[in-house]
């Protein structure tokens, strides 16, 4: 199907109740709001699968598309300003299109979507823009906030507004300034701040206000795809629930934290069957302290189909039969566990571990990603960096 991941969802849930984000069973590693049966593979889907399609989803509204739910912020696009990483709703239309009503039923959806998953603790890798969260907090706009989206049309605006500091006067203005009420939106809409105005010039007595509504305009420009978007979440959540959250709070309840760090992973990891000051153990840690950022990102994918913290690393032994050092170590997603063989030193657990991250999906019928008699323990370190050139 030429479908995304996320459509086919929707399709599948939009004429359910909202009750279908509700009905889990737990909030553990097997708590889910689907069940995946992948084709081709075998997994029983006890959390892992789920996780895993969870992923693709976020991977598919973080990409812009004719038809995406969200676009790159023009800081993003244009690398400026302090905060580039940002994406944000596409913008509502000027006119009203035949896809804007498709697509405030997908806004709903989604926000059904982050709601179910923010009732069974399971992150969304997204990088929304604070007025996402604002917006679902009813949390009033700053300045702030248009930063962090389009640094350079807050800058403009603020030239002139301040141009008199450069020994502008009002009657050098209109040769130095020729602007009228109207601005474009992030996706390049050219739409009016009031009515007529691309028929009104800003002068020297108007500035302040034409910025104003600038500010408001642009901040705003998305309002009825958010306004969906809490609708779904309320659909879900009570309001008084979500009401509770500061932005911020909310933003962390949802997404998890996108740094990932060693220590935290070491704080919450669990061993089963295997001592905390062992040889192996103490190998791993000491692997994962030479890790990227990337490289975590991809061992999390590994251990339990997650791109985000938190996680609770479950650590067991792997008994192989022969060298341990022929063996890959084994995961399995939906108890968010990795199987260690005993390996011979750091170097050769980092090389079988960086290997594995990178190049092990299939899951077997277990959930698990196998750990099949693989390298030599002799190969060269440098034919095993893999960070930039293996993809998923």
């Amino acid at each position: 199907t030429t479908e995304t991941l996320f459509d086919q969802l929707h399709a599948l849930y939009r004429s359910k109740r909202p009750w279908a984000f509700r009905s889990h069973e737990s909030c553990d590693a097997s708590a889910r709001l689907w069940t995946v049966v992948f084709e081709g593979e075998a997994a029983e889907d006890a959390g892992g699968p789920f996780r895993e399609s969870l992923t693709t989803v976020c991977e598919e509204l973080m990409e812009e598309t004719a038809n995406s739910l969200f676009i790159a912020s023009p800081n993003y696009k244009g690398n400026f300003g302090e905060t580039r990483d940002k994406w944000i709703p596409r913008p509502c239309p000027a006119v009203p299109t035949v896809e804007h009503g498709l697509l405030l039923s997908k806004f709903r959806f989604f926000g059904r979507l982050m709601a179910g998953c923010l009732s069974i603790n399971e992150p969304m890798d997204l990088s929304l823009s604070s007025v996402v969260w604002k917006a679902l907090t009813k949390t009033p706009y700053e300045r702030s906030d248009l930063a962090a989206i389009d640094q350079m049309c807050l800058t403009a605006l603020d030239g002139i507004v301040n141009i008199d500091t450069k020994g502008i006067t009002p009657e050098m203005f209109k040769d130095a300034i020729d602007e009228t009420f109207t601005t474009t939106t992030s996706d390049g809409q050219v739409v009016e701040l009031i009515e007529n105005g691309k028929d009104i010039e800003v002068t020297f007595g108007n500035r302040e206000e034409y910025a104003r509504l600038v500010i408001e305009k642009r901040l705003n420009e998305a309002k009825e795809y958010l306004n969906e978007i809490r609708e779904g979440f309320i659909d879900v959540i009570p309001p008084a629930v979500l009401d509770m959250y500061t932005w911020k709070v909310l933003e962390r309840r949802v997404c998890g934290s996108s740094g990932i760090s060693v220590a935290e992973l070491r704080r919450c990891a669990i061993y089963e069957d295997m001592d905390e000051g062992s040889t192996t153990v103490s190998q791993f840690w000491s692997s994962l302290e030479t890790f990227t950022q990337k490289d975590l990102t991809y061992l999390l994918r590994f251990v339990a189909a997650r791109s985000r913290l938190p996680v609770a690393i479950k650590i067991q032994p792997h008994t192989v039969d022969g060298d341990p050092d022929h063996y890959l170590p084994q995961a399995h997603t939906c108890f968010f566990s990795i199987e260690l063989p005993e390996y011979s030193s750091v170097k050769v657990m980092r090389q079988k571990l960086l290997y594995a991250i990178y190049n092990c999906r299939a899951i077997d019928t277990d959930g698990a990603p196998v750990g099949l008699e693989d390298m030599d323990a002799e190969d060269d370190e440098e034919e095993l960096e893999y960070e930039d050139e293996a993809e998923w």
